[in-house]
């Protein structure tokens, strides 16, 4: 796309001035135009002999200070720069000059898509402000359901954006909390807690919530809120916050963080949260000291990100140069961070680039090169004073940076007080971070000569790392501890490098550096066989007691992240052995497409032979494959591991038996569950089956020559799933052969039957769609809508023509797309339904009239079929009176006589303009006042000479030599007979009689006639 059209260039800086509050520096102005600094410059020069007045050339931001209002001016920049081709940015930018706020805001937000893929991270940041700043002013609009949907949709957008990219956050907490004042007020509890989830991955990413109860308190709160509400949709949420590291210990995140790999999310924040969990996990494993599955997880979303979205590298980079570093491949971390800092902006992507200066500046600290940390760590903290960021993450490195510059006898950071930050840290609601702040304090006091007092803080921070399950972290207490305790400094250096082994790659024969700390030879312990595999099939089968999935392919997915993470494997795969070889089932940590199954073909031939784990070392990587077979189940779990550590160590062979027993025995427990839950089912099916058919009203059968040829129609059409448009008069049987479709379809799922025309027009999205508790005023309950009700089965929506314009719209968007979101929900939801609709309107005058929409009318009349009305199949009344008969003589219990030919007669000659609904009223009616002798029909047709009666034969209109008036009467009945009561179009009355709509219409209720 071409650059901004310079004479247009000091209109578009004023639109841009006047949305950015914050206003923006001269080379942010150039980029969003397109155009070099020096012409932005010349134009922002200009800009004050319009009256109005901006920062000056020595400043660093340029601010908007005019009274002419945006809006104005984005209508001016769009007509100037009609066809005309423009930069994404602008093109961003012009969607607010519509009309309607909402919908400008969507499509500003749609467009952030196409900078992300360019890189442009400094244009879409300014276009995300924009539309935040746009949806603040929005949050008392007075919206309806669907528009306060699509708003909270929009805000969850740029939350998203702002997790991913990590920017503008301290703008998306003042959203937040102001959305959260609006939905106190409305008493709005489920937008209350899509706040506090928001708020919760904000915090988190503020990086100073790891020191204060800020975050902890909201996390309470959420989770407090999400369990009094007690809603499904918002369960995958409340996972993430139930095992967040920093409050309830690394390994149950890890579990939980399988457990969100074996579901399939749909929610607003579904991507927010993935990248969340994804990123703690990576932390989570390394404390743990599962280095080899965090690097495989980097490295899985280091190439998912390469293919999808490239921008992101720069951030994953840093995290991936965290996980080499403790992996033992120095050279390759630098590389990756290296990467980073060339490529980060420190103004745009401040947080990202001050993590990757944090690596740099302990990568320098385990080198030796202690002063060098000490300026990296100067320009880290002077940069995040500039921004107003905190820079103390990741805490365990921060206090242990300051903690080595302070005994290197290096000076302090203006502005920075350790001591003060440790208070904070001693205070803390998590037990990990208040680990971390008792061994620095320990080592503080140590160093201030209070050797006694410091031990008893590095022994509590030690039980508090044991209790966490972080074993390097307690090792490298151990470590402080044998710099604090000389007697015992060789046994507690030994014990500690001996943990630290058995867990990562990284040197740390060195550590602490304080001068002398490290100077004791270690006295390795004895070294006793662990039981890895033990301790593993423990912790899958505790965690796998308390959750469930719902399918066995959900279950292996579960049980295979489960098993990697537990065995610290860098990957695993799952495959089946068949006929044709080996097939894949599942990954963790690598894409199938990456994996040659052949290559493992071997191995898993000589497990199936014995039915043994075997182990293999290949090169760079050491192999296991565990048999796991149960009934008619059998896999093969391949996990790879770049080092012989664990389980994966020789020492640990007898072991995998135990391992490999364990885990056929956790696919046993779930296929037999799984077979009960399905009798379950099937059993509470069955039963539902019979209601139905106990409570179904009488059947219909057609048994007349124009029914049959219908019926054969359904019958093809019944076992496909396209939609059937049933059109006919009211009471002709529509819904009782939507019915019959439903049966003939063999569809296992319900019948839905809805009807707008008794519905409130307010409540149609409600009922169709449903809502969640709290929704709006009145929701006091979840209500489950007309599409979920139907998935699986048949929707019919009787009258389709009634329902309204807005919500056709919708309408048309499920059909397409068969998911919906709840009103009031987040998560968008599928149903398979299959739809019928019916309606007596003419559909395709109602289009043209621009009542009913085209693009809905094509999609639910793929097959339309037309019931003939009662009056045109004679054939079928004396069968349907028949059988209307019977089925009142069963209801009320008396005995009646049959119909008799007379009976026929008279039935056969009445016009039935309610049809069959109308006949079915009159054999009631006949039953309920027999005497049990006799039907008396008489009510029915009214006597001869009152001309209400018209014979069936064109002669015996002039048989009596009516008047003229009476002849026109007994023609208006006779032409609404023989057009099937059509009024309108080229075969209707008014086309007939060349008479206007309002005269026919007139002419008939003059005459009784209806």
């Amino acid at each position: 796309m071409s650059a901004l059209p310079p004479h247009l260039l000091p209109l578009f800086l004023r639109v841009v001035l006047s949305l950015l509050a914050e206003g923006a520096p001269l080379d942010a102005l150039a980029r969003y135009a397109g155009q070099d600094a020096e012409t932005v410059r010349e134009a922002l020069g200009k800009l004050p002999e319009t009256g109005e007045i901006h920062g000056r050339e020595g400043e660093s931001l340029w601010r908007h200070f005019g009274r002419e209002k945006a809006e104005r001016l984005l209508r001016a920049l769009r007509e100037r720069l009609a066809g005309r081709p423009a930069t994404p940015f602008v093109e961003g930018l012009l969607q607010l000059a519509g009309d309607d706020r909402l919908t400008g805001i969507r499509n500003l937000l749609d467009s952030l898509p196409g900078l992300l893929a360019r890189s442009a991270v400094t244009e879409l940041g300014a276009l995300l402000e924009i539309g935040m700043t746009r949806l603040a002013g929005q949050k008392d609009a007075a919206f309806s359901d669907s528009e306060y949907n699509h708003f909270l949709k929009a805000v969850c957008s740029c939350c998203t954006y702002v997790i991913l990219l990590e920017i503008k956050q301290p703008l998306m907490l003042r959203l937040i909390a102001d959305i959260r004042e609006t939905a106190e007020r409305r008493g709005n509890e489920r937008v209350l807690c899509l706040v506090d989830v928001m708020e919760c991955m904000l915090e988190g990413l503020l990086s100073d919530q790891m020191r204060s109860d800020r975050g902890h308190a909201v996390r309470e709160r959420l989770l407090e809120r999400l369990q009094r509400i007690n809603d499904a949709e918002l369960s995958e949420m409340r996972l993430y916050f139930m095992a967040n590291p920093q409050f309830n210990g690394c390994r149950t995140f890890m579990h939980y963080h399988a457990q969100l790999r074996a579901r399939k999310s749909h929610f607003y924040l579904s991507d927010a949260i993935r990248y969340l969990y994804t990123y703690g996990a990576c932390a989570a494993s390394l404390y743990l000291g599962h280095c080899a599955f965090s690097l495989g997880l980097c490295e899985a979303v280091r190439n998912t990100l390469g293919r999808k979205s490239p921008h992101s590298l720069r951030t994953w980079n840093i995290y991936h140069a965290i996980v080499l570093f403790e992996n033992g491949d120095t050279e390759k971390g630098l590389e990756r961070v290296t990467e980073s800092l060339c490529a980060l902006a420190p103004h745009s992507e401040t947080r990202p680039y001050l993590l990757a200066c944090h690596v740099l500046a302990r990568f320098q600290l385990l080198a030796g090169r202690i002063r060098q940390s000490h300026r990296m760590m100067g320009k880290l903290l002077s940069l995040a004073a500039r921004h107003g960021i905190s820079a103390s993450y990741p805490v365990s490195w921060f206090w242990d940076l300051h903690l080595h510059y302070r005994l290197h006898g290096l000076p302090d950071f203006e502005g920075f007080s350790l001591e003060e930050d440790l208070e904070r840290g001693l205070a803390s609601s998590s037990e990990s971070i208040r680990a971390f702040a008792l061994r620095t304090r320990a080592m503080l006091n140590k160093a201030e000569g209070d050797r006694a007092g410091a031990l008893p803080l590095l022994e509590m921070s030690a039980a508090l790392f044991r209790e966490n399950d972080m074993p390097c972290e307690l090792a490298k207490t151990w470590l402080y501890m044998a710099h604090a305790d000389p007697a015992n400094a060789a046994a507690l250096r030994g014990k500690a490098l001996s943990l630290l082994r058995d867990y990562t790659c990284a040197d740390y024969s060195g550590y602490p550096f304080f001068p002398g700390a490290s100077a004791v030879e270690p006295l390795f312990p004895a070294r006793l066989a662990p039981k890895w595999a033990h301790k593993a099939a423990e912790a899958c089968s505790a965690f796998l007691s308390r959750v469930s999935v719902e399918t066995l392919d959900d279950f292996f997915v579960l049980l295979l992240n489960l098993v990697t993470v537990e065995l610290d494997a860098q990957w695993g795969m799952a495959l089946r052995m068949g006929k044709e070889g080996a097939g894949f089932v599942t990954a963790c940590n690598i894409r199938e497409a990456c994996v040659s199954v052949p290559l493992y073909e071997g191995l898993l031939a000589r497990a199936a032979a014995d039915g043994q784990p075997k182990r293999l070392r290949t090169g760079t990587q050491c192999l296991l494959c565990l048999p796991v077979a149960a009934e008619q189940e059998k896999l093969f779990f391949v996990l790879s591991s770049p080092n012989t550590r664990k389980i994966f160590s020789e020492a640990c062979e007898p072991q995998l038996d135990i391992l490999s027993r364990s885990l056929s025995a956790e696919l046993l427990s779930f296929l037999r569950l799984q077979r009960y839950a399905e009798k379950l089912k099937k059993a509470c099916a069955e039963h539902i089956s019979v209601s139905m058919q106990a409570n179904e009203e009488h059947s219909i059968e057609y048994y007349g020559s124009q029914m049959r040829e219908l019926l054969e129609h359904i019958r093809h059409a019944a076992a496909t799933d396209l939609s059937i448009l049933l059109l006919g008069e009211t009471g002709v049987g529509k819904e009782v052969l939507a019915r019959r479709i439903h049966a003939m379809s063999g569809s296992k799922g319900p019948f839905v039957a809805v009807h707008p025309v008794s519905t409130p027009e307010t409540l149609f999205e409600s009922l169709f769609f449903g809502h969640e508790k709290g929704a709006f005023t009145g929701a006091s309950t979840r209500k489950i809508g007309f599409f979920e009700l139907a998935d699986n089965g048949t929707l019919f929506i009787d009258e389709v023509g009634d329902i309204p314009l807005p919500l056709q719209a919708k309408l048309l968007r499920v059909l397409q797309e068969k998911t919906f979101v709840r009103v009031g929900g987040v998560r968008e939801r599928t149903s398979r339904f299959r739809l019928l609709a019916a309606t007596n309107k003419d559909l395709w005058k109602e289009v043209r009239e621009k009542r009913f929409r085209e693009d809905l009318f094509f999609r639910i009349s793929v097959l339309p079929l037309t019931l003939p009305p009662l009056r045109e199949r004679p054939e079928d009344i004396p069968i349907l009176a028949a059988s209307f008969l019977e089925a009142f003589r069963q209801r009320y219990g008396r005995n009646l006589p049959s119909l008799t030919p007379e009976h026929v007669r008279l039935l056969k000659m009445y016009r039935w303009p309610g049809n069959i609904r109308e006949l079915k009223s009159v054999m009631e009616r006949a039953a309920v006042l027999s005497d049990g002798n006799k039907l008396d029909f008489s009510f029915l047709l009214p006597p001869l000479d009152t001309g209400e009666r018209v014979g069936h034969e064109t002669e015996g209109l002039f048989a009596d030599l009516p008047s003229m008036e009476t002849l026109e009467k007994r023609y208006m009945a006779y032409l609404l007979e023989k057009t099937n009561g059509r009024i309108c179009g080229s075969h209707g009355i008014e086309a007939i009689l060349k008479m206007s709509r309002p005269t026919v219409y007139a002419k008939l209720k003059r005459y009784g006639i209806r």
